[in-house]
């Protein structure tokens, strides 16, 4: 009995937990390439006028999570907003939040099939 749920539970902190803490200390804690992104209030023109121009769903969801964040913080998390605001911007957070998604998409689609 405890084999099993030991087993389930070392699946989902290595499975679930460890990918997210991960990829959180990556966006959160190092100062890198994203520093620029980090501090954009909008989505980079850059994002739509260079080779990225062909990512179409990605960079119009990025101004979908940005307003998406905007309204978050402006009206369900107004307690955290200074905490929010001193780690990036609603672009960045919504950029975070977008990734994360599909990191756990794709890490539930390896697994299923």
């Amino acid at each position: 009995m405890f084999k099993i749920f030991d087993e389930k539970i070392n699946g989902f902190l290595f499975v679930i937990i460890l990918p997210l803490l991960l990829f959180a200390m990556s966006y959160y804690g190092f100062e890198s390439s994203y520093t620029r992104l980090k501090t954009s209030e909008r989505p980079p023109s850059f994002l739509f006028t260079s080779v990225y121009s062909y990512r179409v769903i990605p960079n119009y969801l990025s101004v979908q999570m940005t307003d998406l964040m905007e309204y978050l913080i402006n009206n369900h998390l107004s307690g955290f907003k200074d905490f929010l605001s001193k780690n990036g911007t609603p672009f960045y957070h919504g950029l975070f939040l977008m990734n994360s998604f599909f990191l756990l998409f794709v890490r539930w689609l390896l697994i299923r099939y």
